[in-house]
């Protein structure tokens, strides 16, 4: 399993291009990647590129977004899995 990280600068903001399969094992490299920028603010994800992921990355991604950084091109079933994740169980 490849995920492919893409690095770029759009004006003063951080994009990181994900593309391919988002798992775990991933997380502690995207977690350094995410904090060398100072402000969660300025980070952009793009997640167009995902074709497969994991509950631990989508929980990861949520507690991101949380934080304040920006999940762009997010695929339908991650952005639902996202907010299931947020909403309790009733």
């Amino acid at each position: 399993m490849v995920l492919r990280i893409e690095r770029f600068k759009r004006q003063k903001l951080s994009v990181f291009t994900l593309s391919g399969v988002l798992d775990e094992q991933y997380i502690p490299e995207l977690q350094r990647l995410f904090g060398s920028s100072a402000d969660p603010l300025s980070v952009i994800v793009d997640l167009g590129g995902v074709t497969l992921i994991d509950r631990p990355s989508v929980l990861f991604l949520a507690d991101c977004e949380k934080n304040g950084l920006t999940l762009e091109r997010c695929p339908e079933y991650i952005r639902q899995w996202i907010n299931s994740e947020r909403t309790p169980a009733s």
